[in-house]
């Protein structure tokens, strides 16, 4: 097994626990705040920008806005479906805007990150 393989099993698996830990704790009653930001909209960003960043790196043969953009709002809208048929939960299409804010988060900074290695090796 070649460190790139090894690097890429071991991204992969934190995405997994990632998806995980995250369901988990948007399931959790409300009165319960295990982890958190302060703010209900930065978890959201902040877990989807992570992973977002995991599949990307996990996953790089798949397209980024055809798979890898649907394939973690799939996740978000499940979630938020998840939500609402629990008692504590609702629905919420903000929700879903902020986890669509923290993969654009991570989007940009990967564009920005790739702009200037093109302009420092010109």
């Amino acid at each position: 097994m070649t460190n790139t393989s090894v690097i890429l099993t071991l991204v992969r698996f934190a995405f997994w626990i990632t998806i995980f830990v995250v369901a988990g704790l948007a399931l959790l009653p409300d009165a319960e705040p295990v982890v958190t930001t302060g703010w209900d909209k930065t978890n959201h960003i902040f877990a989807f920008c992570v992973l977002m960043a995991l599949l990307d790196i996990g996953w790089p043969a798949l397209a980024l806005w055809g798979d890898k953009v649907r394939i973690l709002m799939g996740y978000g809208l499940l979630l938020e479906c998840m939500q609402s048929i629990t008692p504590q939960r609702l629905f919420s299409i903000w929700d879903l805007l902020a986890d669509f804010i923290g993969i654009l988060i991570y989007i940009g900074g990967v564009w920005c990150y790739r702009k200037y290695l093109s302009q420092t090796r010109s």
